[in-house]
């Protein structure tokens, strides 16, 4: 659906058994829907995906279009979608399209680099560019697909243990698994293929003060595989945890204005 009033629309005429609405819209479908609890799952969603980036140099290995911001102006690789079937002649356009936008990008960036550097004095020149030998290099670390009905049920039974905090306004717990593999290859002959597997949790936690300020945390977990996530038990510690620390923000004083360094630990660091 396109918006949240199209969500709107589709719960008022009742088309769907779980929706996501505004709160406003809420109030006038209270006979048809309810809030949902902690640990109820709002569904799973499986996709796949082929990107390309292309970044083209243009100049000399001395100075090129590398190395340099222009003020409103893109200067990095450009991506874009691949088709996901095997298509010579639609991946070949779409490659040969990306590459032109790449390439009439940095004509111009090297352009702007050129006239920024007419005004300025340099002491040191440094190349932008150094020629290395060609290099080869494969690094494969596939993952096993996950289950993803015990996914799930451990996503339920960590989004449970927000209702032992009333506190908590909303809360999720999201669990992912991402495959990517990276084909590399440059004009000078060097390539590499890298693939890699990750297990992700993330579980949010979002209240209110009592002066009316939002308040909102989450603890963030990472995993080479489903077999190396922490123990469930350390899971639903974190989580409850999670929301104890924004329970007692509701409450928690206000600190007074503060300049100067800020050391950070767990996770943040």
């Amino acid at each position: 659906l396109a918006d949240v009033e199209a969500l709107n629309e589709a719960a008022f005429a009742g088309e769907t058994d779980v929706t996501k609405l505004s709160y406003h819209a809420y109030a006038y479908c209270t006979a048809n829907y309810v809030l949902l609890d902690a640990g109820s799952a709002l569904g799973r969603n499986e996709s796949r995906n082929r990107i390309v980036v292309i970044e083209v140099r243009v100049g000399s290995p001395a100075l090129d279009n590398t190395n340099f911001q222009a003020a409103g102006f893109g200067s990095g690789p450009i991506g874009a979608n691949l088709p996901m079937d095997d298509d010579y002649d639609a991946i070949r356009r779409q490659l040969w399209l990306t590459t032109d936008r790449a390439y009439k990008q940095s004509v111009e960036l090297l352009s702007k680099k050129k006239a920024v550097l007419q005004n300025k004095t340099r002491t040191e020149v440094l190349p932008d560019f150094s020629a290395q030998p060609p290099s080869t290099l494969t690094d494969l670390n596939p993952g096993a697909p996950i289950d993803l009905a015990q996914a799930e049920t451990l996503a339920r039974e960590l989004s449970a243990v927000f209702r032992e905090s009333p506190g908590v306004a909303t809360s999720s717990v999201r669990i992912g698994a991402t495959e990517e593999t990276t084909r590399y290859v440059n004009s000078e002959g060097s390539s590499f293929v890298r693939s890699s597997f990750l297990v992700t949790l993330r579980a949010s936690a979002a209240t209110q003060a009592d002066d009316g300020f939002p308040l909102d945390d989450h603890t963030f977990t990472v995993a080479r595989s489903w077999a190396t996530l922490p123990p469930k038990a350390d899971l639903l510690a974190s989580v409850r945890d999670l929301g104890r620390r924004v329970t007692a923000q509701r409450t928690a004083s206000l600190l007074e204005q503060y300049n100067g360094p800020v050391l950070f630990e767990g996770q943040a660091a």
